[in-house]
């Protein structure tokens, strides 16, 4: 069985990935089960149909077609050749299956020309990366079929003819990846590589990713990678092999020490430990002293060392205490292990470990600081975990594989250059997830070693249902008698799925919805008893669950709280992020109006230094960068207000629309549809009615004195809506 062998990584590039002949031919089938290649198309009047490979490829069952019909399946659909030397500069020939509803189908071969397409980032797009969008540009040279005398004779149809339509039918880019996708990419190239004995013709791609190489803003890894010095190791057994660089650990280490640098303000840097580690914006909890990442250590067995096959990721820093002004050390181990689960896809096991007193004593102090209030101390212990890793993941390059969410920013990572699973399009058939269509690996070798990571295995054509994160419930429907039997949730994408959820594909995954209101078109209704369907399908969940929700506001009659408005916690992370801006922008804006010239003058005399003359242009930029760095500074002690306090302050008000009783919301819970603010527990009423009230304080006084909820912000429903007091 064929490995990658290191030795023959070469190139220099942070990653290198190879992709064989029939790792092309099921992109190309992931392409059709996409809808991206239509499945018919009009030559002449007629109804012609094109064949797609049968189930031993694919990882799910393929929709019929509109009529309900088995699609025409064939065995040489979409194959595909490398090509070399074509006198027309094809690279690829790829086999269609072309027949009709009483014509059997025969061979069209299409020669090819494929060029990488790198668009640049829209303008307000605030990354560093040069890349906004990369695609693959295919484009029909020639077609060769046996039967073009036939077609000729019979139907008049000459070849020039048939390639114009082909090319009309197959002419396209196909999107490898938006802007989010590549947000840290700073390179990528391609390489035909020819067949030898013991490797297959294969396509390499080539990635570089932003990699700061200091504290300076500035400061990243120079030019690197060399096409020339790329070899082929894909085995004849594989479909796909990849590996990373010699030296990419310490360098993925020092990226994200690096991006912790906060200036001193008089030439140095210190690091900050923030809530969430790599946004410069995150509230700082202490400081960072170390990362470092490399294989896991061996373990002893019999007085033998046995090496692991993992990454370890270690954070060093401390921690401190805002009121005593203690600090306290914390450790933190991430340890990343690929493995193979039982249908031979990869899967990563994680563990997270650190000083079991100091978490205890970091989580008790720091719990609602670094989790917030949504979650709260009861959720601490295994929350730190998934918001390290998480954190950590992003940053260094590495994560639990996760995509989808429609709204993500997500840096490129090692998991994204890692193609086990290579999604060429994310379709939104039904408004509650969305379906990734992907070239997905089952690997024979997934392994890292001292040097770097490698991977090889074979193709298949699969997918991913994922709920997107950003998909909320904004409000309740209820029958005739009041209660409560349905929510509607936001579907911020709402217009994408109206196109995508009248399509039909052979990768087509949907279940039954009921479409929107037009008069508010971006909410869709669903049962509670669906919410239970899709929660438990086999291929699910597929509907977001237990989302956490803050109880902003309450109705009180008659001493009693009747109604909760609640708020979920990525609306007020919007709120905060939008205050948060606002904070740093008042800051740009009074070193702007207070110290611009100053700094202009500093900035000419720097740029002057070696008896240059900078242009205007040149003056400006180096003057915004260094107003930046001084507001980045300023924002280092800036710290998010608290949803309690937003509260007060009215400012969740107007994203407040989800009013529902007590025990509904408990209700709600239990279903796991939300999860409540941590710092709510459920109670038993003096009449057996299941509550939610504040957890009681530690010394217990009357029990008015402890249901702090009776204090939040009350509010009166109304038929116009919520009047707040």
């Amino acid at each position: 069985m064929g490995r990658v062998q290191q030795s023959l990584v070469k190139s220099g590039f942070d990653a290198e990935a190879l992709l064989g002949e029939r790792y092309l031919q099921m992109l190309f089938q992931t392409a059709f089960d996409a809808g991206l290649i239509p499945s018919e198309a009009d030559f002449s009047g007629t109804r012609v149909l094109l064949s797609m490979q049968g189930p031993a490829v694919r990882l799910y069952d393929a929709m019929p077609d509109g009529d309900g019909n088995e699609r025409p399946t064939d065995s040489d659909s979409f194959a595909t050749t490398l090509l070399f030397d074509h006198p027309l500069g094809a690279q690829l020939k790829v086999r269609l299956m072309i027949g009709t509803e009483t014509i059997a189908a025969v061979p069209f071969d299409l020669f090819l020309q494929v060029e990488l397409k790198k668009t640049p980032p829209a303008e307000d797009d605030d990354s560093s990366s040069p890349i906004g969008d990369v695609g693959i540009d295919i484009h029909v040279v020639d077609v060769d079929t046996p039967v073009f005398g036939l077609l000729e004779s019979q139907f008049g149809l000459t070849k020039d003819f048939i390639l114009g339509k082909l090319q009309e039918f197959v002419n396209r880019t196909m999107d490898i990846g938006g802007a989010s996708k590549f947000k840290r990419v700073e390179d990528m190239q391609i390489k035909w590589h020819a067949a030898d004995d013991d490797h297959g013709a294969a396509l390499g791609i080539y990635i570089n990713i932003i990699t700061r190489n200091g504290d300076e803003d500035d400061d990243f890894l120079p030019a690197r990678g060399d096409l020339d010095e790329a070899l082929n190791f894909l085995a004849n057994d594989k479909d796909m092999a990849m590996a990373s660089r010699s030296g990419l650990y310490k360098d993925m280490a020092k990226d994200v020490y690096s991006r912790t640098a906060v200036p001193t303000g008089i030439g140095s840097f210190d690091h900050a430990f923030r809530k969430s580690l790599l946004n410069p914006n995150s509230d700082r909890l202490g400081d960072m002293h170390s990362v470092s990442v490399g294989q896991i250590p061996p373990v002893m067995v019999n007085n033998f060392p046995v090496p692991q096959n993992g990454m370890r990721i270690t954070v060093e820093g401390d921690i401190r205490d805002p009121i005593d002004l203690t600090n306290t050390d914390l450790t933190f181990t991430i340890d990343l292990r690929p493995e193979v689960d039982g249908e031979g896809l990869l899967v990563w096991n994680t563990s997270f470990n650190a000083d079991v007193d100091a978490v205890f004593e970091f989580t008790t102090i720091w719990a609602v600081a670094l989790l917030g209030i949504l979650l709260g101390p009861y959720a601490s212990l295994i929350a730190l975990g998934v918001v390290f890793v998480a954190e950590l993941g992003v940053g260094i390059g590495i994560s639990l594989y996760k995509e989808g969410n429609v709204k993500k920013k997500a840096d490129a990572t090692l998991a994204d250059v890692i193609p086990d699973r290579l999604t060429i399009k994310t379709r939104r058939w039904d408004p509650f997830y969305a379906t990734l269509h992907q070239v997905v690996t089952k690997p024979s070798q997934a392994e890292f070693n001292a040097v770097g990571f490698m991977m090889c295995g074979k193709a298949f054509v699969g997918r991913e249902l994922v709920p997107p994160e950003n998909c909320i419930i904004r409000d309740e429907t209820r029958d005739a008698s009041g209660k409560i039997d349905g929510l509607r949730y936001l579907v911020p994408d709402y217009e994408t799925v109206l196109t995508d959820s009248v399509l039909l594909a052979p990768g087509t995954s949907r279940r039954d919805f009921t479409a929107a209101d037009a008069a508010e078109p971006d909410l869709w209704r669903l049962s509670l008893e669906d919410f239970e369907a899709r929660k438990n399908d086999a291929e699910g969940p597929l509907i977001v669950t237990k989302i956490p929700y803050f109880q902003a506001a309450v109705y009180v009659h008659e001493h009693q709280i009747n109604e909760i408005m609640c708020i979920s916690e990525s609306e007020i992370k919007e709120i905060q992020d939008e205050l948060r801006g606002a904070a740093k922008q008042r800051i740009v804006d009074r070193i702007t109006t207070d110290d611009r010239d100053d700094i202009e003058a500093q900035v000419v005399e720097d740029l002057s230094a070696n008896g240059d003359v900078p242009t205007q242009e040149e003056i400006d930029a180096e003057i915004d960068v260094r107003i930046q760095k001084l507001a980045k500074k300023e924002m280092d002690s800036y710290h998010s207000p608290e949803p309690l306090t937003l509260a007060f302050a009215g400012k969740l008000q107007p994203k407040l629309r989800f009013d529902i009783a007590p025990p509904e919301l408990v209700m709600l819970q239990k279903k796991e549809v939300v999860l409540i603010d941590g710092s709510v527990k459920v109670v038993k009423g003096r009449r057996v009615i299941t509550h939610v009230r504040d957890i009681a304080d530690p010394e217990p006084g009357p029990a008015g004195d402890q249901d702090n909820l009776m204090n939040r912000p009350h509010y009166k429903p109304t038929a116009a809506g919520p009047v707040f007091k």
